[in-house]
């Protein structure tokens, strides 16, 4: 198996739970640089707090996008889509965000399309494992099928067992160390 994004569609990555918040904001960053258009799926922190977290780290935002599974739920209400944020009523509402997946595929023009779920175990507060198995499989396919790619990120203990063996057998490379991230997205 070659040891590069460009020769692999689909990449879990494994990480500890103080590191996921960094991974992201360096994965997005290398992305955007790299002329991805990057669909960030969130279900760890709002939309707008990563929006800020990215502009604070100077990563253009004219290619990234936003799937957000928390803020019609923390708030109450919808603050409305935009051309770039989608907004899911519940992180577990899957076909809602099956569905905001598909409308942003569709209307993307740029065939340079990565899906990075931010946090697979967060997921897991809201809905359980095998639904979230069937879903991810689902959205797997989606993307092998549409040519986009997909990275799916997930703290190494914090994920049960069967998820994680299902996961491991979903993607093209694993990566586990840190170290690894940059040389991997970068080549």
């Amino acid at each position: 198996m070659s040891r590069s994004f460009s020769d692999n569609s689909l990449v879990l990555i494994l990480s500890n739970a103080m590191d996921l918040k960094e991974e992201n904001v360096a994965l997005t960053s290398v992305l955007s640089r790299n002329n991805y258009n990057v669909v960030i799926i969130t279900s760890n922190l709002p939309a707008s707090i990563l929006t800020k977290e990215y502009e604070s780290k100077g990563i253009e935002m004219k290619n990234v996008y936003f799937i957000d599974l928390i803020t019609r739920y923390a708030l109450g209400s919808n603050p409305g889509n935009s051309d770039s944020v989608q907004y899911v009523s519940t992180p577990e509402n899957l076909t809602e965000i099956g569905i905001a997946i598909t409308k942003l595929l569709n209307n993307i023009e740029n065939d340079r399309i990565v899906f990075l779920f931010d946090s697979v175990t967060s997921m897991l507060i809201y809905t359980s494992s095998d639904k979230i198995t069937r879903f991810l499989h689902f959205i797997v396919n989606k993307i092998r099928l549409k040519n986009s790619k997909g990275i799916f990120m997930a703290t190494g203990g914090g994920i049960n067992p069967a998820l994680l063996m299902q996961l491991r057998t979903f993607v093209d490379a694993v990566i586990e160390d840190k170290e690894e991230i940059d040389d991997f997205f970068s080549s």
